[in-house]
């Protein structure tokens, strides 16, 4: 379970889906990108909103909602950068969800056992699965 601040909403409507991506602040959670096979707001808002795990009728797509998120995770794969010099590891996780196409984090840490640490605990998964899951960057 996840608290973030959606920060921003970018809709880019195309002719049998739409592309909906969430910015949020207060969380390593930086971006949700969601892939909607729907073009009407009311569909899309309850259809990220199941997906979130969020009950209830809420203005999902709405700048500065704080949300609990619920939604599990079906990793793809995942990209770890690891940005020596910023001081940050920015990670890519693509997904096999039906709407929840990607899910980008930002963690403070740049030594690689605790980007493997964070990467377990923030989306759940056991050291087998983070090994066979994740790619590492190193850029100085």
């Amino acid at each position: 379970m996840t608290n973030v601040l959606v920060t921003e909403v970018e809709i880019e409507k195309e002719q049998e889906f739409t592309e909906v991506e969430l910015q949020t602040a207060n969380s390593v959670l930086k971006k949700l990108i969601f892939k909607v096979p729907a073009t009407e707001l009311n569909s899309l808002k309850t259809i990220i909103a199941q997906e979130m795990g969020v009950s209830g009728e809420v203005n999902t797509l709405q700048a500065d909602r704080q949300i609990q998120m619920k939604s599990a995770v079906q990793v793809l794969g995942i990209l770890a950068e690891i940005e020596k010099k910023r001081g940050f590891t920015k990670v890519e996780v693509n997904t096999a969800n039906s709407i929840l196409k990607k899910l980008e984090f930002e963690f403070p840490v740049t030594e690689l056992n605790s980007v493997k640490a964070m990467i377990t605990q923030e989306l759940g998964l056991s050291r087998e699965d983070a090994r066979m899951f994740v790619s590492y960057r190193i850029k100085n």
